[in-house]
């Protein structure tokens, strides 16, 4: 399955030498923060380094109000996002948004239980939804909430099991119909400096998972040892 490059808010320099690393790793799909004051300006240093045929998604995290969201949203759009995750808090604002503004709209935070993706559809709030299987309680939820909406399958900054469980998790929703045909965002073990075992085999944007059967993670007893609390 294709990932997504993360990056966080930085300045112009700093974020083209992010970009390096990643595009040298094969990345076409890039996730910026914003809701902070240059973000603007840090996905046009996204667009113009590495041009026009890369996907940009920007994830606010739920920091505007409805009229800021626009605002932003438009200026933001003449640099060809793909889509926004969580541009304000709630599905209410998420419809008032939808009516003002052509991007794609994730439901991220707000979308904790197949019940919250029964009501956004409901509503029509959102396009697609961003999953965390350890946020929306297991393999089962995510797959319930995929056939309600389409979805991609994003990271809670787990290791090498919850990495590798929501990479199962892509294959069984693609299976179901419930694939949102974007990169997901289960590169985020790159951004870890040590790792406490293996999982999914990351081979440039991609996550391969193991064909034999099991969930395909290896465990390193000792640094799992060295990191435990108490």
């Amino acid at each position: 399955m294709t990932c997504n490059a993360t990056l966080p808010a930085a300045n112009p320099s700093a974020t083209r030498s992010m970009l390096e690393a990643w595009q040298a790793e094969g990345f076409s799909t890039y996730k910026l923060k914003v809701g902070l004051a240059g973000d603007v300006t840090q996905v046009a240093t996204v667009r113009q380094t590495l041009g026009d045929e890369i996907a940009i998604r920007v994830d606010a995290n739920g920091a505007w109000g409805v009229d800021e969201a626009a605002d932003r949203l438009e200026a933001l759009a003449r640099h060809r996002i793909e889509l926004a995750e969580q541009p304000v808090g709630t599905f209410e604002q998420m419809v008032d948004l939808r009516r003002r503004v052509q991007v794609m709209i994730a439901a991220d935070e707000s979308l904790v239980s197949p019940f919250d993706a029964r009501r956004a559809r409901e509503l029509d709030a959102c396009d697609v939804a961003a999953v965390k299987v350890a946020k929306v309680g297991g393999l089962g939820a995510t797959l319930e909430i995929a056939e309600t909406i389409p979805s991609y399958l994003s990271s809670s900054l787990e290791g090498p099991v919850g990495i590798t469980a929501a990479a199962h998790a892509v294959q069984a929703l693609r299976a179901r119909g419930g694939d949102a045909g974007v990169a997901h965002g289960l590169a985020t073990e790159r951004l870890f400096s040590a790792t406490v075992g293996r999982g999914a085999s990351a081979v440039r944007d991609e996550l391969h998972l193991d064909q034999r059967p099991g969930l395909g993670v290896e465990i390193d007893e000792e640094a799992l040892a060295a990191r435990r609390l108490g």
